[in-house]
């Protein structure tokens, strides 16, 4: 499913006419109302029309739309079906609005209305959690520090620098949505936060201690700049041992913290938690603004009250609510450096979305094609696996983002997209390219299937074709000494601004200098590595690629500010040529017009000089010019 939310109008520029028009509940048109191309012509502008499961007009509610979009979610996760949602769009578009919400009454976004929705249905029915989830589908014992107090404030430096810690006392937003469940069953709700910056994925919520447990963050060498570390975590295969009757192999993020929360306001908090530390870790982006993937991860356990001491009747199912970063463009941007980075990195994932997503299009259209014809002899269809064969790889692992997903594309859970749209402060173009990925998501078809009842987990055993490396890799972590093959430590600075004459207290800045290790090689799964035997070379040429596309990009950004730096003093050199022209040709015809004067006295003077000549002008010639209207005398003598 697919919904269209349109942002509304919020600066207090003039408004324009947009681009985009509702034509009913399902149903858009778009139309560029700035081409230049078609701005003189008589006949009606060319425009695309998109159909979507719904579409929400900006005057829409955050309660209606979370009633039409995420509570049917909820209600599936509580009943042992996985879920995700994610929200796509361009940068300011509204999809953080969307997800989190704002600070008004009643602008609650759909992730705090789940945690609502979630305890309030699950009020009284929350068992005390013998066991714990773990990878996709599998669960384990708990120990004593799942149930330990969790401190719901950040690093007290970085509480320092941030401002404002994490308010968990009073919530008045509160969505009272009550589902009902079935009362034979206990629950037990844990919830993780992590975040894909880069191509790399961290968990927002590593620094989560006990309350006992507080130390202050250590300086940067000799600088005053706080020194945060965080490490990258790996992805492994789900073993087949926690959903034997699925064919569906998904991956789960390895060393990604989950915290048991028995409180909406708790899982608030830590959601809160975690968006402070996305902030931090968002390089020079500021508050609102989402550099990164935003995932939170919330896993429900579900057991009959009858068989509490019976791991095999627990049933674990996800929901996942995901913050797409916005797509954008470079030459709009202007970013360079680390910021060039990131949005090379988001760009990036999001393409591979929409890669995966235009695969699976195109092998269920083949799929359906070949149901649709006749078989050979006494079978009435076409055999299906023959035509299996023939199906392209999804290529799920290009991303992280998409191979995190993946077991939701292939039928491991329920999956909604969020579309969002800014046709008032957003391009044409951007918008023009969300659509074309909306309507591309929307015919692709997910079954989902409910998660599976957990089974008794055996150990592995060394078979014909396995090879004991594997084995002896998951005892204890292999190290490289070579220093060429480790990988080194990404160090960056931080500068966050607090204060000012907006809020009331006192502007100030603060530097964090984060320290970014990468993820440890040779941690992927073992069964991973069979199907996708390791090639040294091949990883060596894709960061070779990774690092020439690096390049190239910051070369062609490097090379456009030249060309535009010539194009400027080009233009500068035939202005000023051109002024310098227009000088010479204005002093020739100066010049002309000087000696046209100075020619024309010369023959007015010579005239004169002439008549003086003749003597027309002495005495003795004017008395004898006649008088005007006289006669003339004659001379008596002649």
């Amino acid at each position: 499913q697919a919904y269209l939310r349109i942002r509304p109008h919020l600066s207090d520029d003039e408004v324009s006419t947009p681009y985009l028009t509702c034509l009913s509940d399902t149903t858009v048109r778009m139309a560029d109302l700035n081409d230049q191309q078609n701005r003189y012509r008589a006949s009606v502008m060319p425009s695309s029309t998109y159909t979507f499961s719904h579409v929400f007009t900006p005057d829409t509610a955050q309660s209606d739309f979370f009633q039409n979009t995420t509570l049917p979610l909820v209600r599936d996760a509580l009943q042992g079906q996985n879920a995700l949602l994610f929200a796509y769009g361009a940068t300011n578009s509204g999809k953080t609005y969307t997800i989190q919400g704002g600070t008004q009454d009643g602008s609650a976004g759909i992730l705090p209305r789940s945690l609502d929705v979630l305890f309030n249905s699950t009020e009284g029915l929350q068992g005390k959690a013998k066991y714990r989830p773990v990878r996709l589908h599998g669960v384990e014992l708990s120990d004593a520090q799942d149930a330990a107090p969790l401190a719901l404030h950040p690093e007290p430096s970085v509480a320092e620098v941030l401002g404002h810690p994490v308010d968990t006392s009073f919530d008045t937003d509160i969505d009272p949505t009550v589902l009902n469940l079935d009362r034979n069953y206990e629950y037990s709700i844990w919830l993780s936060y992590a975040e894909v910056y880069n191509e790399k994925i961290y968990d927002l919520l590593d620094s989560v201690k006990d309350e006992s447990a507080t130390q202050p963050l250590p300086r940067s060498g000799n600088s005053k700049a706080l020194l945060l570390t965080r490490k990258a975590l790996t992805l492994k295969a789900s073993p087949p041992s926690d959903d034997a009757h699925s064919d569906a192999k998904g991956k789960y993020i390895s060393g990604l913290r989950q915290f048991r929360v028995d409180s909406a306001a708790q899982a608030k908090a830590l959601v809160k938690l975690g968006q402070l530390h996305r902030r931090v870790f968002g390089t020079l982006a500021n508050a609102e603004s989402s550099r990164s993937h935003g995932m939170v991860i919330i896993k429900i356990m579900r057991g009959h009250r009858g068989e509490k001491n019976d791991p095999t009747s627990l049933q674990i199912s996800r929901l996942t609510l995901v913050d797409l970063a916005g797509s954008e463009r470079t030459k709009h941007t202007h970013t360079t450096g680390d910021r060039l980075r990131e949005a090379g990195n988001i760009n990036k994932s999001l393409m591979v979305l929409g890669q995966c997503l235009e695969v699976l299009r195109s092998n269920q259209r083949k799929l359906a094609r070949s149901l649709g014809q006749e078989g050979v002899g006494t079978q009435m269809r076409m055999d299906t696996r023959d035509v299996k064969k023939t199906l392209a790889i999804v290529p799920f692992r290009h991303s992280k983002l998409t191979e995190t997903l993946m077991d939701y594309f292939v039928g491991d859970g329920r999956t909604v997209m969020i579309v969002n749209v800014n046709p008032f402060d957003t391009g044409y173009d951007e918008n023009s390219h969300v659509m074309k990925f909306a309507a591309l998501a929307r015919e692709v078809y997910v079954t989902p299937a409910p998660a599976p009842v957990q089974q008794i987990p055996s150990m592995p055993i060394i078979g014909p074709g396995k090879s004991t490396g594997n084995v002896i890799k998951r005892l204890g972590p292999l190290t490289m000494r070579d220093p060429d093959i480790v990988p080194k430590p990404m160090r960056r600075e931080v500068k966050i601004s607090t204060g000012g004459p907006g809020s009331g207290k006192k502007a100030k800045e603060a530097v964090l200098e984060v320290l970014e290790v990468d993820e440890p090689e040779g941690s992927d799964n073992g069964d991973e590595e069979d199907e996708y035997p390791a090639n040294p070379l091949v990883d060596a040429l894709f960061e070779e690629i990774d690092h020439l596309r690096l390049q190239a990009s910051r070369s062609l950004y490097e090379a456009e500010l030249r060309c535009a730096d010539i194009e400027a003093d080009t233009r500068e050199e035939v202005m000023a040529e051109m002024e310098e022209r227009m000088r010479k040709v204005e002093n020739m015809y100066e010049r002309r017009l000087r000696n046209e004067i100075d020619q024309n006295n010369l023959k007015t003077d010579a005239k004169i000089d002439m008549l003086h000549q003749a003597g027309l002008f002495s005495p003795v010639k004017q008395d004898k010019v006649p008088p005007v209207g006289g006669t003339r005398l004659r001379d008596v003598s002649d």
